[in-house]
């Protein structure tokens, strides 16, 4: 099936599932979704999670995101560490988030449809929050339709958004390996140190806690961008308590501690 096949697909599947929720994180899946669902001028309202589970550079994209996409929504501000599965960084840790935002959503809802934004390459990575999303019900359009990471970025250009800006980011307890108690004021010194950078432009790195080191791992293809900033970025961090033991360049970032 070719893209446009598909994007024609998506369209009456949406059409389908109106009056709906769109869960949207602010990442380049679920604003392409958003996009494509306000240029259809279709039924749906937008829903945002606030907490310290982001970085307060995603928080700001976000909200500029939903004004510049056009879309009604409303933003939940949670605190993830609340709940003793995460806060202990269980193996489950996903699951547990997943169902405890879509099942918030859920109460909120209505009786309207929710949706979000994953696709048939998610399939492929360890993602134990698909499970708690399909238990609730919460429909994945881009799926029913055969859509992958690559045809998203082309009906994102098609739709006009800057698709080479987003940054790929995975919440902020991702940086912590299974099984250890995350300390609310190292995920908070996580939060300013990777905003900082992010506000530089880098945008494909980790800032990890190994072993009770802290760790900054980089996308290759971002190296040289990094080199160039690399002192001043070592030496701000440590104004936000965080001593960088290790730099390493990496091929991928996701899946890190899953590996």
């Amino acid at each position: 099936m070719d893209i446009y096949t598909k994007i024609n697909k998506l369209k009456e599947i949406l059409k389908g599932l109106q009056p709906g929720i769109i869960a949207v994180s602010g990442g380049l899946d679920s604003t392409v979704l958003a996009k494509f669902i306000t240029s259809c001028n279709l039924d749906f309202k937008g829903v945002f999670f606030k907490g310290n589970h982001i970085t307060n550079y995603e928080h700001k994209w976000a909200k500029r995101i939903f004004k510049d996409i056009g879309l009604d929504y409303i933003e939940f501000e949670i605190n993830l560490l609340n709940l003793k599965e995460i806060k202990e960084n269980k193996k489950n840790r996903c699951y547990v988030c997943k169902n405890y935002l879509f099942s918030t959503i859920r109460e909120n809802a209505g009786d309207r449809t929710i949706i979000e934004g994953s696709h048939v390459d998610d399939q492929k990575e360890h993602r134990p929050g698909m499970d708690a999303i399909k238990g609730l019900g919460v429909v994945s359009p881009y799926k029913l339709v055969g859509m992958t990471k690559k045809d998203i970025s082309i009906l994102g250009r098609e739709l006009g958004l800057p698709v080479n800006r987003f940054p790929t980011r995975p919440c902020l307890l991702t940086r912590f390996p299974y099984n250890s108690k995350i300390d609310p004021n190292i995920l908070a010194s996580i939060n300013s140190a990777e905003s900082y950078i992010l506000e530089l432009g880098l945008k494909n790195f980790r800032i990890r806690r190994i072993n009770r080191e802290f760790k900054l791992h980089v996308l290759n293809r971002e190296k040289d961008v990094f080199l160039r900033m690399q002192d001043k970025i070592i030496s701000k961090l440590k104004m936000f308590n965080i001593n960088i033991t290790e730099i390493v360049f990496k091929e991928r970032l996701s899946g890190f501690f899953d590996r």
